[in-house]
């Protein structure tokens, strides 16, 4: 494994798990104790205000939710150029990676 930093956050990366057009979400080991966490960052440079305040609508969400079933967020982090949404992990596997087409149906 490889110390890496997002922003100022100090961070272990384990593994990228999931990227799209507008986001990327990583699962680190926090430095300091070795607690896996889920964190979520907004590509690019200086994305706009529009993509902070999802983050930040996000934990908002995840504050509210008493579920078992929800991912938790932690805290929203400032990084340089944007923010960071980190969240608590927990082990699975992605829906996509389980999901697997249907066998065309037989006549």
């Amino acid at each position: 494994m490889r110390k890496t930093r997002i922003g100022d956050l100090p961070f272990t990366l384990v593994e990228l798990m999931c990227e799209t057009a507008d986001t990327v979400i990583y699962r680190p080991r926090r430095d300091a104790d070795g607690t896996p966490v889920t964190i979520k960052v907004v590509k690019g440079e200086h994305p706009g205000q529009r993509h902070v305040a999802q983050l930040r609508h996000e934990l908002e969400i995840s504050r509210h939710l008493n579920l078992d079933s929800v991912v938790r967020a932690d805290r929203l982090e400032s990084i340089p150029g944007g923010a960071a949404l980190v969240m608590e992990y927990f082990a699975g596997v992605p829906l996509d990676k389980l999901a697997c087409p249907l066998p065309p149906p037989r006549r």
